[in-house]
């Protein structure tokens, strides 16, 4: 009898562990060992985004967290911004400061990955759970699985949006932690919000709404709500945005208040709008910290404050 009885709780206790771990693999994606086996590049990023409200009628302005950690062969960095898609990344434009620090790019929306290397890939890590602390407690990041929109890239990337956060932002560092996983080691990271710069007059006509108008046919006159302290950088975008393309005019650009967007840079913008297109003007204020994880030769964290209007 008392052996029948220890049979039977070893029968219980394995089926016990064997549901935990179906619970386990079910929420964390198993990386493919083809995939690990590739020499590969592994970086990480992570951006905080916060400025504007995200819906119609949402009082609280909403933060936005978006990552990846992503292992790469035959495709760049760039390439894998590009497949992620995370639109407020300023590095993955930004000019350098110089005698000309606007320039103007054209981009193709939703077009295929292309690499001159064989078998090129992007697994997009599972590094297992990763929390944020903010204001009134700690955030649990959702794993998302990536679409099927590259046959190159597979895997998982980060997001959560955090609603009650706002006040807080001004007074304590953003905390991102996360225990890690077999691929990349654990991770503490801390970093700070740059207040908002919002947009405050647009040639020489103050911004008190959700829509400006300009003058196409010169240069802009842009102002905006200047830091304390030294000024560092201010992003600068002036997008025309269709369904399949966009065309921006885009600009690094002291962070003093003040700039002047160039004729020219504005002329060609005007040449790419028709009555499909969706004009926005952008402002970008960025934070940056590194963070380092065994298994990751890079990793970063951009905290975003931005404003925008939309041009007529």
């Amino acid at each position: 009898m008392i052996q029948s009885y220890a049979k039977n709780g070893l029968i219980h206790a394995l089926g016990l562990l064997a549901v935990l771990c179906m619970l386990q693999c079910a929420e964390e994606a198993v990386p493919g060992t083809d995939l690990a086996s590739r020499p590969a590049t592994q970086s990480a990023l992570l951006t905080v985004v916060y400025g504007e409200s995200g819906a119609p009628g949402m009082a609280a302005q909403p933060v936005v967290i978006d990552g990846f950690f992503a292992r790469h062969g035959g495709f760049n960095f760039e390439d894998v911004l590009y497949a992620v898609n995370l639109p407020d990344t300023p590095d993955r434009y930004a000019p350098q400061l110089t005698d000309s620090p606007c320039e103007v790019v054209f981009q193709r929306l939703g077009q295929p990955l292309t690499s001159d290397a064989e078998n090129p890939f992007v697994d997009l890590m599972d590094v297992g759970e990763i929390r944020v602390q903010l204001g009134s407690g700690p955030h649990r990041l959702t794993r998302r699985s990536f679409p099927d929109l590259f046959t190159d890239v597979m895997g998982v990337t980060y997001e959560a949006v955090l609603v009650d956060s706002g006040p807080e932002l001004q007074r304590i560092p953003l905390i991102l932690q996360s225990m890690g996983s077999d691929q990349v080691g654990p991770f503490n990271a801390h970093i700070a919000a740059p207040p908002v710069p919002r947009l405050v007059e647009l040639d020489e006509q103050p911004i008190d709404g959700s829509y400006a108008a300009i003058n196409w046919e010169s240069d802009m006159r842009l102002r905006w709500t200047a830091p304390r302290g030294e000024p560092n950088v201010l992003f600068i975008e002036l997008s025309v945005v269709e369904l399949d393309r966009m065309t921006a005019l885009r600009c690094a650009v002291p962070d003093t208040g003040t700039t002047l967007l160039p004729e020219a840079g504005v002329r060609e913008l005007a040449k790419h709008i028709t009555s499909n297109s969706t004009v926005r003007l952008i402002t970008r204020r960025v934070n940056q910290e590194d963070f380092h994880a065994n298994g990751l030769h890079s990793g970063a964290i951009f905290f975003i404050a931005r404003d925008s209007v939309l041009l007529q």
